[in-house]
Formats: C-alpha cells, sequence, structure tokens
C-alpha cells in the first residue's frame, strides 16, 4: 500500500515537473517578444486582446512584470501607437524621457543576443 502511495506521487511529481512547469518556446524567427511593466491595476486580458499580443509569461521574481509576443509582421511603430492609444500617453515620448502614465511603468523590445 505504502508502496502504491509513492509511487503516485512520484507519477504526479513528475507530471508536474514535465507537462505543468515547461514554458512554451521562445521563437524569435516569428514572433517578438516585449517586456512590459504594469501597475496591479492593469487587466493581462485585456490588454493582450486589445493590442493583439500573446502572454507569453509573468516575470515570478519581479511584481507586474510580464512578457508578451507578437508576430513580427506587425511594425514596430504600429505596436508604439497601440501602446500610447491604450494608455493616453503623450506621442513620441519613451522609456528614456518618462511615461505620463500610472498603469505602465516601463515597456522595451526584447532583442535576440547569440552567444
Amino acid at each position: 500500500m505504502i508502496l502504491k502511495i509513492l509511487l503516485t506521487l512520484t507519477l504526479y511529481w513528475i507530471y508536474l515537473v514535465r507537462v505543468r512547469c515547461e514554458r512554451k518556446p521562445v521563437d524569435f524567427e516569428n514572433n517578438d517578444y516585449y517586456h512590459f511593466r504594469f501597475s496591479e491595476d492593469v487587466d493581462i486580458e485585456d490588454f493582450s486582446r486589445a493590442l493583439g499580443f500573446k502572454h507569453y509569461m509573468k516575470l515570478e521574481y519581479l511584481d507586474n512584470q510580464h512578457i508578451f509576443s507578437i508576430e513580427k509582421s506587425v511594425l514596430e511603430d504600429e505596436i508604439k501607437e497601440k501602446i500610447e492609444n491604450y494608455f493616453g500617453l503623450e506621442k513620441g515620448r519613451n522609456a528614456i524621457d518618462g511615461f505620463n502614465s500610472d498603469k505602465l511603468f516601463y515597456y522595451e523590445k526584447q532583442k535576440l543576443v547569440k552567444r
């Protein structure tokens, strides 16, 4: 009986490690990835639906920071304009100049660094 319980727990642990904890593969050939830092009251699902992003992952070690992916066919200027319109940002302001939003603190396109 104890052996069955141990076997069941071991199989469940393997399931958790192998299936539930696997990340989606990163595809820099077909997608661009963006890192966002939001305030707590931003609805992630609404944001991704409105702008056409797919939520890739939440950065667990950093509060309210997420990685999103979007197809490479969408131009960077279009993405910037969508973000400005969604958050009501002034045109032409960027992370260096500072945002005039209390919901979006930071965003940046991720770059692939080959080693």
